[in-house]
């Protein structure tokens, strides 16, 4: 009972610790400029709004999950997310230079890989969505060579001309596509009028069952006609 009492007290005052240590430390953190220290070790000094990072501002991490410590973001905040233009710089010397939506890389920006990643030295310029490379954009690696082009979901997907190419050649095929269903179409119809005046030139078209008779054949025909059909009613 009293080692459960212990834990207990250990975890309420590290609670407790956590909580004085989350505080505004300078200026207007609600709404207007301050300075605001996380229990993390996180910190944020910049432009407030409704209590949420909103306007402009910079934001240094402590170590924590997958952020190192020093990494620091310096720019535009939206509802407490990056949000416009900005910088993001990690502590191992990473660094990009664009603009943000939610949170994330979006719009146009250049990434450039720091010495602890395997890219080390690679740099992207160009257009993102949601983090990734997408639309066109230029990587530069650190070994002189280049690769500029399309990009869709961080894949390479070609230079601009081969994807207009592409582009162009998925369309012709639409048309050609479009032209044989609009003649196939056009010739069905033919068929089909000029069976319905074969078929009805002996019968009373007025009387329900025997036009609905004579077009539900003439529709069977103009869809799968015999070549007999074919020469007899093109």
């Amino acid at each position: 009972m009293r080692k459960l009492f212990t834990i207990l007290i250990v975890v309420l005052s590290t609670q407790f610790s956590f909580n004085l240590s989350a505080e505004c430390i300078e200026g207007n953190c609600v709404n207007g400029q301050g300075t605001y220290n996380y229990a993390s070790g996180d910190q944020y000094s910049g432009e407030h709004k409704d209590g949420n990072r909103h306007g402009q501002g910079t934001y240094t991490w402590a170590k924590a999950y997958t952020w190192a410590k020093g990494n620091k973001y310096i720019g535009e905040w939206k509802d407490g997310n990056r949000h416009g233009q900005g910088t993001y710089i990690s502590a191992d010397g990473s660094q990009y230079i664009g603009e943000y939506k939610d949170d994330k890389y979006h719009g146009q920006g250049t990434y450039t890989y720091g010495a602890n990643v395997e890219w080390v030295g690679d740099q992207y310029s160009g257009e993102w969505k949601d983090g990734k490379y997408h639309g066109q954009g230029t990587v530069n690696y650190a070994n002189g060579t280049s690769k500029k082009g399309i990009w869709e979901n961080n894949v390479y997907i070609g230079t601009v001309a081969e994807i207009e190419r592409k582009r162009k050649e998925e369309a012709e095929k639409k048309e050609a596509a479009r032209q044989i269903r609009v003649e196939a179409k056009y010739k069905a119809q033919k068929i089909f009028n000029a069976c319905i005046l074969d078929k009805s030139s002996d019968l009373d078209m007025t009387i329900p069952i025997i036009r609905r008779a004579v077009e539900e054949t003439c529709d069977e025909i103009s869809g799968t006609p015999s070549f007999y059909e074919r020469w007899k009613y093109e």
